[in-house]
């Protein structure tokens, strides 16, 4: 680890103090932050965030991470039961974050706060990493998360159905297609496998979601 301090020639401030120990993040019986333990082996179990309660704030400059992790042909699915989190456009003071693997280097599967309820996620191997922050502003109640192991060929897409599809031909579509908007937050992923030898071709039989005009991953706020 290295660590840096620069400041500039304008104002000062009162300056800052950190502790450091060193811990072996496989350590299953480490503590995660908010309580309870940061490696999580169940088939299925719940965590939340400090005082999780319904109605009792959680504490201020809390920083909890969670690594759940299943057998190794499992994937982890995980059901937001609970959410109210202190909201910026950003989600820059307070915010859970969601890593498609087994730390925080992973793909982010979404960074959320508010108090809109996140949709269901599933990772695409048998490891997600959740972290928490907050500032020490202002506080809500929380979060509660349910996660399970579930086998990766029974995995849900996100967008109903699954996500593992092996027939010869299929369609797959977003959220409500056909009866309204899709909802915000949302994170659908597939996996389609035909035979060796064989070659997958798709068509957009037709596509509306915001930036949509735009070409480029960097440019679409939204994107397939």
């Amino acid at each position: 680890m290295y660590i840096t301090f620069y400041s500039d020639g304008s104002y000062t401030f009162a300056g800052f103090q950190a502790h450091f120990e060193e811990f072996d993040p496989d350590d299953v019986g480490q503590a995660s932050g908010c309580g309870g333990d940061r490696h999580l082996t169940d088939t299925s179990g719940v965590f939340s965030s400090m005082n999780y309660d319904g109605s009792t704030t959680y504490d201020s400059n809390a920083h909890c991470h969670w690594l759940i992790e299943a057998a190794i042909s499992q994937v982890v699915e995980i059901e937001f039961t609970a959410f109210d989190v202190e909201y910026s456009s950003t989600c820059d003071y307070d915010a859970v974050i969601v890593y498609d693997g087994s730390d925080d280097t992973s793909v982010i599967l979404g960074t959320y706060c508010g108090s809109v309820t996140p949709s269901s996620l599933t990772s695409s191997s048998n490891t997600i990493y959740v972290t928490f922050t907050s500032d020490s502003v202002s506080e809500r109640t929380g979060f509660q998360i349910r996660y399970q192991a579930i086998d990766f060929t029974d995995a849900d897409s996100g967008c109903g159905g699954n996500t593992y599809l092996t027939s010869n031909s299929g369609s797959i579509q977003s959220l409500n297609y056909g009866i309204s908007n899709y909802p915000s937050n949302a994170y659908c992923e597939w996996v389609i496998e035909v035979s060796e030898g064989l070659v997958i071709e798709i068509e957009f039989q037709d596509i509306d979601i915001e930036g949509s005009g735009q070409i480029g991953r960097a440019s679409c706020r939204e994107r397939v």
